[in-house]
C-alpha cells in the first residue's frame, strides 16, 4: 500500500505537466478517479489569448501522461483537438466559436451632414 499512487498525487503531477507545456487550465479540465484520467474542454496556451497549441505540444503532453506511473486509463474529449486512428492529433475549430468575419468599415454616423 505504501507504493500506491493516490489520485491526489496524480492531480499534482498532471498540473506540473500542464505548466511545463504552458497549457491553460481555465479551458482544459481533467478528473482523476482511481487512476483513470478524463480530459475535456479546449487546449490553449496560457496567457488568456486563447491561442491554440501546436500538434507537437499535444503529442508531447499525451506522451508525458501515458508514461506517468499510476495512470491506468486515459480519455480525451477535447473540443478543439481530435486524435485520429493513426495516433496523430488534428486541430479542429471549436463549435462554440464562430470564425472571424470582418464587417463593413463605417466612418462617421448616418446623421453627419459634413
Amino acid at each position: 500500500m505504501a507504493n500506491q499512487i493516490t489520485d491526489t498525487s496524480l492531480r499534482c503531477d498532471i498540473r506540473g505537466i500542464l505548466a511545463r507545456h504552458r497549457i491553460d487550465m481555465q479551458h482544459a479540465q481533467f478528473r482523476v478517479t482511481r487512476g483513470i484520467v478524463r480530459w475535456s474542454g479546449d487546449v490553449y496556451y496560457t496567457g488568456g489569448l486563447r491561442q491554440s497549441v501546436d500538434p507537437g505540444v499535444v503529442e508531447a503532453f499525451e506522451r508525458d501522461l501515458v508514461t506517468m506511473r499510476g495512470i491506468k486509463s486515459l480519455f480525451f474529449d477535447f473540443m478543439n483537438w481530435r486524435k485520429l486512428s493513426t495516433g496523430e492529433w488534428l486541430p479542429i475549430a471549436p463549435k462554440h466559436l464562430k470564425p472571424y468575419a470582418p464587417g463593413p468599415i463605417v466612418i462617421g454616423s448616418a446623421g453627419d451632414a459634413s
